[in-house]
């Protein structure tokens, strides 16, 4: 691709985080807006982006609007270019997608309360914004693409509807966070990441960790995926209770993606579409066979017939799990 009409994913997260506020939706306005009619060369705001702290939703707007009034509405390429362009934007954003929304269970139900007890809710100011998995009283496994500053997350165990305080909820601050030293956001490759609680959870009737795989063990479905998320698809809004939905394990998954899955990725899924995790699933547990097989990690759009979603490979990470845990005790 050449350089112009290139869209960073810095560009992406921006617009798409945060439950789309309104300058995020703007943002998404103005730039469906040059692309349309101006041509835009989206590289023009990545260094700007780059050095945005927070959003930087200002800056970005403003320097698309200004693009977008030097050309006067009028296109400086051919329609061939132009929808080359908006072809090119498309496609990352369908990439991106899972990452960049808060995240939901498609095709699922509401569980009984209390019942997935390893269930993690990651939140900044009280906002849920990733799952994550219990593996033991002080540690939680979510995905690398999770991160946030140890200082401003807070994980809530024991978690059944968001909109309410139910009198169940652990409420940890964190101490540590450590995410994958070979993590590549841009393939999410080695998406995990582990994080430190500040103190033990109280195990009790609705929090257990869940166990690990084994290097060994078979990798069989039917598996679960459960997550807080809306239940529509194209909706804005999470489900304010815990959902969960059972998935196949989908092989020969480098077929669907151009081999863009490798060996520590797992693929689950309907072959058919209508079963998926989605945004906001995000960094939450697959469960097969009663062990934790993987993270909800990336995909395709959500629950589309032959794009599976695609997770992390826990069983890979063991090793790695086990130095982690071992070198902070």
């Amino acid at each position: 691709m050449t350089e112009q009409g290139v869209v960073h994913k810095v560009i992406i997260k921006s617009v798409e985080s945060d439950m789309y506020d309104t300058e995020g939706l703007q943002l998404c306005q103005v730039l469906g807006q040059c692309l349309l009619y101006c041509g835009i060369n989206v590289q023009l705001v990545v260094s700007q982006a780059h050095k945005s702290t927070g959003h930087g939703y200002g800056v970005i707007i403003k320097a698309l609007r200004e693009q977008k009034s030097a050309v006067g509405g009028h296109s400086r390429l051919g329609s061939a270019g132009r929808m080359a362009q908006i072809l090119w934007v498309f496609l990352v954003l369908a990439v991106l997608v899972r990452d960049t929304l808060p995240q939901r269970i498609i095709g699922g139900q509401e569980v009984v309360p209390y019942s997935i007890k390893y269930q993690v809710s990651l939140q900044v100011d009280r906002k849920h914004y990733c799952g994550g998995t219990l593996i033991q009283p002080q540690w939680v496994v979510t995905a690398a693409h999770c991160w946030r500053p140890a200082s401003v997350i807070q994980v809530v165990l024991s978690e059944h509807n968001l909109m309410v305080e139910e009198g169940f909820e652990q409420i940890h601050n964190v101490s540590r966070v450590y995410s994958h030293f070979a993590y590549n956001p841009k393939t999410f490759n080695n998406d995990i990441l582990l994080i430190k609680l500040s103190a033990p959870a109280s195990l009790n009737a609705n929090v257990q960790p869940a166990p690990l795989p084994t290097t060994d063990s078979d990798l069989v479905g039917p598996c679960t995926v459960s997550g807080w998320g809306v239940t529509r698809l194209y909706s804005f809004y999470l489900s304010p209770v815990l959902r969960a939905v059972d998935v196949e394990i989908i092989p020969n998954c480098q077929y669907y993606y151009y081999y863009r899955v490798n060996d520590n990725m797992i693929c689950a899924g309907s072959r058919f579409g209508g079963k998926d995790s989605c945004q906001g699933d995000s960094g939450g547990p697959l469960i097969c066979d009663g062990s934790l097989q993987g993270i909800v990690s990336w995909g395709i759009g959500c629950a589309l017939p032959y794009y599976p979603g695609v997770y992390t490979k826990v069983r890979n990470y063991n090793r790695w799990i086990d130095w982690i845990i071992t070198s902070e005790s």
